[in-house]
């Protein structure tokens, strides 16, 4: 202690008495502003002046001189916050391990001021010191929690209750393969705003994504967010386009051929079926892939005349089914089996009517019989 004793205001008198006021002015180390001495504030295993709401934290004193020395003593720590007064307790330092309080659960977004004061066991040593800390209610949304493929857009935003304490802020995008890729928000208008978007033609885009947030505050100190979710779903149905059919002109001794192209561009054609009808009979026909995208199946023989109509199906791996438009054909005969129907038909007629000739001059010309007036002249 460095002393300085100032007596003034002494009236000497005639006699042995004296009258006046005697002011003694000591400065004293402050045993709580010393190199080794301490406020802190204790997250986990985390020093730290910026929290965020609904931590729990420890408030951390030490009180020591310069030398330094850690003399027992009583330490008052008072910690008011939003919400008004979070702490008022008096803690007993025993040696340099200093006091800590319990735990102090941040319900409440905002500044925390902590003040302190100490007293030594032998009254002759005190210091006082303040601190504050702050506490960030922070949250993660998203626009949509399920993401339709045929608009493949999501947006993510992280607001704050104060953007000026967070230095970045970034998020680990997990797709449905596992794969992880590291995106920085942009900053702007006061808050963190990042646009995904998702190419419609890979199929890995399809499932559930999950976004780990994170933040950075100005003393380096990094902390994780909560995760979010969201999930992109295939809507996009398949599309048929270049439906064949060979031949073009079926008879009734032909199978008939059909082709298609069926493209998806999500989750993949699962299943292609032909459905067509024939004399008020309905069948499905399975097709096989015969190519890339490509596709066919054989519709069997059907009776001469008639009228085929056929539609095609396919259906995705997510379940979207496409129908293509109705189409049709009709069932003739072969044109050599035409001519060989005209030509026995034209016989027909000829031999019957030959056979009618030859019969007609085969018969006996009729017998004429004499009339009575000829008899009766003879």
């Amino acid at each position: 202690m460095n002393d300085e004793i100032t007596i003034s205001g002494i009236v000497m008198g005639a006699s042995n008495t004296y009258s006046g006021r005697a002011e003694i002015h000591a400065k004293a180390d402050n045993y709580l502003e010393s190199q080794a001495a301490y406020i802190r504030f204790r997250w986990m295993n985390v020093y730290s002046s910026i929290f965020l709401q609904n931590d729990t934290i420890r408030i951390e004193a030490r009180a020591a001189s310069s030398t330094p020395s850690f003399p027992p003593g009583v330490i008052l720590i008072k910690a008011v916050g939003p919400a008004g007064v979070l702490l008022n307790q008096s803690l007993n330092q025993l040696d340099q391990n200093g006091v800590a309080t319990g735990k102090l659960f941040l319900s409440q977004a905002g500044q925390y001021l902590v003040s302190a004061t100490y007293v030594s066991s032998d009254s002759l040593r005190v210091g006082a010191s303040e601190a504050s800390f702050n506490a960030l209610r922070t949250s993660v949304s998203i626009d949509k929690d399920i993401v339709l493929l045929s608009s493949p857009t999501v947006t993510i935003e992280l607001a704050s209750s104060d953007i000026s304490l967070i230095s970045l802020a970034r998020f680990a995008l997990t797709s449905p393969n596992g794969s992880t890729r590291i995106f920085v928000f942009d900053q702007a208008g006061g808050r963190f705003i990042r646009e995904l978007s998702f190419p419609q033609t890979d199929p890995s885009a399809v499932g559930n994504w999950s976004i780990a947030p994170s933040i950075l505050f100005p003393n380096g100190i990094s902390r994780q967010l909560p995760t979010v979710n969201f999930l992109v779903v295939d809507d996009i149905p398949p599309t048929i386009s270049n439906i064949t059919r060979l031949p073009m002109e079926a008879t009734f001794m032909e199978e008939v051929n059909i082709t298609c192209i069926v493209f998806d561009k999500g989750t993949g054609a699962r299943s292609v079926w032909v459905s067509y009808s024939s004399g008020g009979l309905t069948w499905n026909a399975t097709t096989k892939q015969v190519g890339p995208s490509k596709y066919s199946v054989v519709i069997p023989r059907q009776p001469p005349f008639a009228t085929v109509s056929y539609r095609v199906y396919a259906t995705d791996n997510s379940g979207n089914t496409s129908i293509s438009e109705t189409l049709t054909y009709s069932v003739g005969i072969p044109l050599w089996l035409l001519i060989l129907a005209v030509l026995a038909l034209l016989s027909a007629v000829l031999i019957t009517w030959l056979y009618m000739r030859r019969r007609v001059s085969l018969q006996p010309p009729p017998s004429i019989s004499p009339s009575p007036e000829t008899s009766g002249l003879a």
